[in-house]
């Protein structure tokens, strides 16, 4: 299995509804909970462990582990592990710039 990390262009914004909201860029298609993602930038919703993925029309919602870390993170990262046979990446982890939350998504 192969794991790669892509640095990630990312900006954070809380509003009063309890939904997290943030902008990333994929550099390279990526799967999330069973639907391959095209390179381009997708608003986050983070509400109660559900993170959707929003870009047009596209919407895809996938459950999450919110973790934090000790330290704040630098820079918003993905970490993507190639999928067995399909060669595929899968998103496995989001780590959010700016802040000490990791956004762990289980494999499906």
């Amino acid at each position: 299995m192969r794991t790669i990390l892509v640095l990630l262009a990312a900006a954070g914004l809380s509003v009063a509804s309890g939904t997290d909201r943030y902008l990333i860029t994929l550099l390279q298609p990526a799967v999330v909970a069973g639907t391959e993602l095209e390179p381009g930038r997708y608003a986050l919703a983070l509400t109660n462990g559900q993170l959707e993925f929003r870009r047009g029309e596209v919407r895809v919602s996938a459950r999450v582990q919110v973790e934090a870390a000790e330290e704040k993170f630098r820079n918003t990262t993905v970490r993507l592990e190639q999928e067995g046979q399909s060669g595929k990446y899968r998103i496995t982890q989001i780590r959010l710039g700016g802040t000490t939350r990791r956004l762990v998504l289980p494999v499906q």
